[in-house]
């Protein structure tokens, strides 16, 4: 159960000169789109207990009036695509009927020859606008043992007696067991594809709901809520729509310091072949939602087969490109809103997001590429979002690395978190274009993506209501493979004059400052504001917060953004990890145990399989990475005062594995060896060693962060010396740069100049293995010795008897080690 609020007063009372004040009312839920809004009240009567009022959203029952008009939906799930691939290929003249066609007539004619072969697909019934109820592993012989089950009771019903009862329990029982049967089958089923899409999984674990996640209904802004489900769809394309900016006429001021690149190198054409667009249609995700044009990705990929199609698709885009048109309906919009946070009913705390066409997201991506290849070194070093080789993770281990080096130097710091207000909605066209063709993209390029955003339209859908169609004035589609390169693009010169040490990830920014420089981050800001006024992107700055980090006295500064001052916060969440003032990691890695704890506690509850294949398939996709997001970062050292937070996170897994059969009961030690895994605190020092060889050899940017200077690092041998000195020693020492420091240097030289990080990760394992033939080698033994000591706190003495005595008889009998070491690297004990 979730808290509706949390920091309410909810009774007041007076005990003698004293007005006491707590928390005891509370509003509770386990699905969080039963409740979409709670007001607090005056009291009742004479109590000192205050009133609510909640609003619930409820799903009201159809009667069967409403359910008598038939309509048919395509069942893409009983087609192969081995059919529709044959039907094409047999039945479908791909080859335009003139190669005088424009973009929209050949558009039209390749919609209609893909609707062909969507005919080979299965119609199913809907039935007032639904799918009929249906089990997703049901079968004919079910469904004839179920009627068989009911016919038994009715004859019960008709006459009772002791003859009819047994028989009615027997088809009874033959029932459930087939059902029960039929329903482990279909869940092994969905788990054994869950790296390939989660989507089953979850669909199947969110059916098991009483009351689905949806829209509730919405404050119109005179006091009144929308009724129904094409009132709440007008309501958002209203709201999303009011956030479109209207760029002034007139030339474009030039900002200062601008540069004229007209003599660089452009990008003035984009070419396709027709074994890129086959790449590409291969590569389609078929769990993916279809577009305005109703195109399935599955039809799209089956098709990626034939020859003909692709060459027809080819052919489209290579128009589109040469006169810089693409089909009006590419540029139309199906708006779903997610919930954000706050209220509920507030239609602005919905994000939009477009369902645009399949096809149309291929073409993007072509372009994309291109694009991506030619500006690769153009992109800001402080970026982080949506570039080659940048993650969360690089922007969140660059951050903690800059302020570590202000508090090395002595000095406070102060941590500033900026808040785009509806960025990908409000870019200018205009500006955006003219920052596009300032970099470089020029002629051909940039005319094909001037048509990509004008005469957009979105609509609105909620229910199945969509509302009427909205231009879309501003902004970058989110959805879409060009919006977020097109968003970077435009915010790429922010940094330029920013004194400070600046992180991007997108839109959200931030500025790590030593806060006694006041002067340069007020310039700092006064410059944030002359960038957001040329540019028209503005901050919301009541979403952005100044965190004093409490090293070195901090002044607490003040801080002012559009002559408003800065919110002061002692925690925020920097790209999903919890960053306190403290720098100390405790409420994150809390957070993280809770959302694993909560993930089993969902997955129990509607999972019937037990099974080890299935539960270790589960475990691994969808539990255990909430409890190494980003670890990285965050991740604690064994040492005295870390142990408490290093079982605790143990604890999640040892849990989890107690849930299987046949292996639940066993010693934690004996589950890891049976599910070939290891734990957490293992896979977190391998985590680190996987992170620094592609800092070194170039596969992420966080080179930087291990150079000379701070990490002493020797790039010819490998070798690592700690650097962090004086009263930040206690601080920094548990970072990645310093932590890393010993288990690096004992790895072997062929370890470490391992050709990529797969070889890396293979060598790695090997190394660990390898130490079985070498039980007495001391330091490869303390290298993985991690495991051994998070294992004798869990189980004792037992552990290291059991440890001790197989290490043993290791020693003492060559031919036992060889022959496990054999088994452990996967080779046959014959060869």
């Amino acid at each position: 159960m979730s808290w509706y609020f949390t920091d309410e007063i909810t009774r007041r009372r007076l005990v003698k000169d004293t007005l006491q004040e707590s928390l005891l009312d509370q509003v509770l839920f386990s699905n969080d789109a039963l409740v979409s809004d709670v007001q607090l009240l005056p009291p009742l009567g004479k109590s000192d207990h205050i009133s609510f009022v909640t609003e619930l959203c409820v799903k009201l029952m159809n009667s069967d009036e409403d359910c008598k008009q038939l309509k048919y939906s395509t069942s893409w799930s009983k087609v192969s695509p081995s059919d529709l691939s044959n039907f094409s290929k047999e039945n479908i003249d791909w080859n335009y009927s003139s190669s005088e066609l424009d973009v929209e007539e050949m558009w039209s004619e390749l919609l209609g020859k893909l609707n062909q072969v969507e005919s080979v697909v299965p119609k199913i019934p809907l039935i007032d606008g639904n799918r009929p109820v249906k089990l997703p592993w049901s079968t004919t012989s079910l469904k004839r043992m179920r009627k068989n089950k009911e016919k038994a009771w009715s004859q019960f019903d008709i006459a009772p007696s002791n003859e009819h009862l047994d028989y009615a329990l027997t088809r009874q029982r033959l029932y459930e067991e087939e059902e029960h049967r039929l329903k482990l089958g279909y869940e092994r089923k969905i788990t054994s594809i869950l790296k390939i899409s989660c989507k089953p999984f979850y669909s199947y674990l969110r059916n098991k709901r009483k009351l689905k996640t949806c829209v509730p209904f919405l404050s119109k802004g005179d006091g009144s809520k929308t009724q129904s489900a094409s009132e709440s769809a007008e309501v958002l394309a209203n709201a999303f729509s009011s956030v479109f900016v209207n760029e002034p006429l007139g030339p474009l001021p030039k900002p200062r310091e601008y540069s004229d690149k007209s003599t660089e190198a452009t990008l003035d054409e984009i070419f396709f072949s027709p074994e890129d667009v086959k790449k590409e249609l291969s590569g389609l995700n078929v769990f993916k939602s279809f577009g305005p044009d109703k195109v399935h990705p599955k039809l799209l990929k089956s098709l990626a087969s034939d020859n003909g199609f692709v060459e027809a698709v080819t052919q489209l885009f290579t128009k589109c490109s040469e006169t810089s048109v693409i089909p009006s309906i590419w540029k139309e919009a199906s708006v779903v809103a997610l919930f954000k946070s706050g209220k509920k009913s507030e239609a602005l705390n919905y994000r939009p997001v477009s369902l645009t066409c399949i096809i149309c997201k291929v073409y993007e991506q072509l372009i994309r590429t291109q694009i991506v290849g030619f500006l690769e070194e153009k992109i800001t070093k402080h970026q982080h979002g949506f570039v080659n080789g940048k993650s969360c993770l690089t922007n969140l281990l660059e951050t903690f690395d800059s302020i570590f080096s202000i508090l090395e130097e002595g000095a406070p710091v102060d941590i500033l978190y900026f808040d785009f207000s509806k960025a990908f909605d409000r870019v200018p066209h205009y500006r955006l274009l003219s920052k596009l063709e300032n970099i470089g993209i020029r002629g051909q390029v940039l005319n094909i993506i001037r048509d990509f955003l004008t005469n957009r339209t979105l609509k609105v859908g909620v229910n199945g209501e969509f509302s009427e169609i909205k231009k879309v004035l501003s902004g970058v589609p989110q959805g879409s493979v060009l919006g977020p390169l097109l968003f970077v693009l435009f915010i790429n010169d922010l940094p330029d004059n920013i004194k400070s040490s600046i992180k991007l990830f997108a839109d959200d920014l931030k500025l790590i400052c030593n806060a006694n420089c006041h002067e340069d981050i007020t310039e700092d800001l006064k410059e944030l504001e002359y960038w957001e006024k040329l540019w028209l992107l503005s901050f919301n700055v009541d979403k952005c917060k100044v965190v004093h980090v409490k090293h070195n006295v901090n002044p607490n500064h003040k801080y002012y953004l559009n002559g408003l001052q800065l919110k002061e916060s002692d925690q925020e969440k920097d790209l999903g990890v919890l960053t306190s003032d403290t720098l100390l990691w405790n409420v994150q890695i809390k957070s993280s145990i809770a959302k694993a704890n909560k993930m089993i506690c969902w997955i129990v509850r509607n999972l019937v399989l037990r099974e080890k294949n299935v539960m270790l398939s589960v475990y691994k996709m969808l539990i255990r990475p909430h409890l190494e997001y980003c670890v990285q970062l965050w991740n604690p050292v064994p040492e005295h005062g870390s142990w408490s937070l290093i079982l605790e996170l143990e604890g999640v897994q040892r849990r989890f594995t107690r849930l299987i059969d046949e292996i639940g009961t066993l010693p934690y030690s004996e589950r890891l060896d049976s599910l070939n895994l290891t734990t957490l605190a293992e896979r977190r020092v391998r985590g680190d060693l996987i992170e620094v060889f592609k800092a070194l050899n170039g596969f992420s940017s966080l080179k930087s962060i291990f150079n000379i200077s701070r990490s002493g690092l020797n790039l010819i041998s490998g070798e690592m010396k700690n650097s962090c000195k004086g009263k930040v020693r206690s601080l920094c020492k548990n970072f990645i740069t310093e932590r890393v420091v010993m288990t690096w240097n004992m790895l072997p030289f062929e370890v470490k100049s391992s050709n990529s990080v797969k070889d890396f990760k293979i060598n790695l394992d090997q190394f660990k293995k390898s130490n079985i033939q070498n039980v007495g080698l001391e330091s490869s033994a303390y290298f993985w010795r991690v495991s051994d000591t998070v294992l004798s706190k869990i189980e004792g003495k037992s552990y290291l008897e059991n440890k001790a005595r197989h290490n043993e008889y290791l020693s003492t009998n060559p031919f036992a080690a060889r022959k496990l070491f054999i088994n452990m690297k996967g080779v046959s004990s014959s060869t």
